[in-house]
């Protein structure tokens, strides 16, 4: 039996909360909410619900998943499950239908994409792949338990600067470069930027600050502050990579990141690169992670070709555009009679 989370069964999250297992460092490193905590916030009528609880038991066993949506996108990471699977059984049967179902019933409430990270060679990977989970990438994860002190400052005509809305074609432009097809595809890069500006809430901080010589960008850099620490992830050009270390101290000290908290540095698979300078700043590698993803729904796309709604004789109307501010419709040039009255009709009077 699979359900939401009810008020009595805050004493069984209670007893299980040396089992919970975390599968999304980047939330749980810098922030580790209590799942209990997310899970009574699910109940409250004033609250916008941003997390999804779900119980389960079979016969005596009792067990748990937790996920936490993205804001402003119809998806999800999973948080934390608990207990974990142990044996054959549960690995290749109990589990993926458990999260086969979870994932029917995440759809239902609208989300498209379920996202989780799970440290490689562990057997829960196998339960995901069973449920339809597919790999997309990898992150390898550094730790500095320390900010960065004395570091360089950036050569001229280096320079960098928050990203903000007018940047929004330049960055993804940049990302279609950069990234590999698999990983854009896997998590819509096109939607990951939609907050550009730097963000504040009652956990943190995030934001991204762009790397520019000149007017050309070369990378950029993402960044959540957290109670617990800060996590970053970086986005170079080869031309750039000897950058890394002003960087990190530029980033550092314009958030003001206290000594006393961790720094987190996330490499994907394509960035190798990054590595040896993360070690020479003192950076230890804390773990590997496979990134996985689930779609529930596909977005579709019903496209019209310009020159077949001119001959139908419908009116073009521009999407987003700011040269014609009355948003009056494009005509084609018609060359005869016939098509002439037939687009005349379809023009609005003028106001008398």
């Amino acid at each position: 039996m699979l359900r939401p989370f009810l008020w009595h069964d805050t004493l069984y999250f209670i007893r299980q909360r040396e089992q919970f297992v975390p599968l999304s460092m980047a939330i749980h490193v810098i922030n580790a909410p209590m799942p209990l905590w997310l899970a009574w916030n699910e109940k409250t009528p004033w609250q916008k619900q941003k997390s999804f609880t779900y119980h389960w038991q079979q016969e005596q066993q009792q067990g748990f998943l937790q996920m936490l949506c993205r804001p402003q996108q119809a998806q999800a990471d999973i948080l934390y499950i608990a207990p974990p699977p142990t044996s054959e059984e549960e690995i290749r049967l109990l589990w993926p239908q458990k999260l086969s179902l979870i994932s029917q019933k995440s759809s239902q409430r609208g989300l498209q994409r379920l996202f989780v990270a799970i440290p490689t060679g562990s057997a829960i990977v196998e339960a995901f792949l069973a449920a339809g989970f597919k790999r997309y990438g990898r992150n390898m994860i550094f730790r500095r338990m320390s900010a960065l002190v004395g570091t360089k400052r950036l050569p001229a005509p280096w320079q960098m600067r928050p990203a903000y809305e007018i940047d929004r074609w330049q960055v993804e432009h940049f990302i279609a470069q950069t990234v590999p097809a698999t990983v854009r595809a896997a998590e819509n890069c096109a939607d990951s930027t939609t907050a550009l500006a730097p963000s504040t809430n009652n956990k943190g901080a995030a934001g991204q600050q762009l790397l520019f010589q000149g007017d050309t960008l070369h990378g950029f850099v993402s960044w959540q502050s957290g109670r617990l620490g800060t996590w970053m992830e970086f986005l170079l050009t080869p031309t750039a990579n000897h950058l890394l270390g002003p960087l990190l101290g530029q980033v550092t000290r314009s958030l003001t990141i206290s000594e006393r908290k961790p720094i987190y540095v996330a490499v994907r698979h394509h960035q190798q690169e990054l590595v040896a300078p993360l070690q020479q700043m003192g950076f230890t590698l804390l773990l590997e992670e496979d990134q996985m993803v689930k779609y529930l729904a596909l977005p579709v796309r019903k496209e019209e070709l310009a020159t077949q709604a001119v001959l139908a004789g419908h009116p073009i109307i521009p999407a987003n555009s700011t040269l014609w501010p009355g948003r009056e419709a494009l005509h084609a040039r018609i060359k005869t009679v016939r098509q002439r009255e037939r687009m005349a009709s379809l023009r609005p009077e003028p106001n008398r």
